[in-house]
């Protein structure tokens, strides 16, 4: 975990009955390289405060990066 980010409490798509999504929130996990098929590389995962709405973003240390409304989403891409 790089970051804990802060809680959005004020609007209602940044928490659910289950999650809460705090803005800023930043971690890294090694997993299989996108470039590099017996590789592996870091990939940083992090929510955004997009306005009004989280953004899940995850961006692999060799440049893809791919971002979506769900945490789930983001890294099936």
């Amino acid at each position: 975990v790089h970051s804990l980010g802060t809680v959005v409490h004020d609007r209602p798509n940044w928490h659910s009955d289950k999650y809460i999504y705090p803005a800023g929130f930043k971690t890294s996990r090694a997993y299989a390289s996108l470039t590099q098929p017996e590789g592996r590389c870091l990939y940083y995962s992090e929510i955004v405060d997009d306005g009004k709405d989280p953004k899940f973003v995850v961006t692999a240390e060799t440049g893809q990066s791919f971002s979506a409304p769900s945490a789930t989403s983001a890294w099936v891409q």
